[in-house]
């Protein structure tokens, strides 16, 4: 059984499908964590020791972070991505605001790259860290 350190039901679906065969729940409701690092390792590790902690060590705990970087944007939303509209934002208010920051560039700047790490946190103690990234552009 794996805990994945998340409250977001999408990411649930999302991860359980990328992971057949292994059995997968949420984290308690109750637990929150707020991304505060200024890197997509630095705020995965946090969720997924936090998790592991809130779970007692019990379990082993998946957490994750992605970001989109636009290179003709210097790299942002970046880390910030999820609330790179401001806080509390939905991910449509997000999309708006990358859409029109992107306004009037040219096809040859609309590159874009989807990073997400993944920490796997075991509950002797041990991680597992894995990075990968996809890339494409903003139509």
């Amino acid at each position: 059984m794996i805990v994945l350190a998340t409250n977001n039901k999408h990411k649930v679906a999302e991860i359980s499908d990328c992971l057949q065969g292994v059995s997968c729940q949420a984290i308690d409701p109750d637990w929150r964590i707020e991304e505060s690092g200024d890197t997509l390792i630095s705020n995965a590790l946090a969720k997924a020791v936090s998790g592991r902690n809130f779970c007692a060590g019990r379990q082993a705990v998946l957490a994750e972070d992605t970001g989109l970087f636009v290179p003709a944007l210097g790299g942002r939303p970046g880390v910030y991505s999820a609330r790179f509209a401001g806080p509390g934002v939905s991910f449509d208010q997000n999309i708006a605001k990358l859409l029109k920051e992107m306004a009037g560039k040219p096809n040859g700047e609309r590159r874009a790259i989807f990073r997400t790490v993944a920490v796997l946190a075991a509950p002797e103690g041990n991680f597992w860290i894995s990075c990968g990234e996809l890339a494409g552009e903003i139509l």
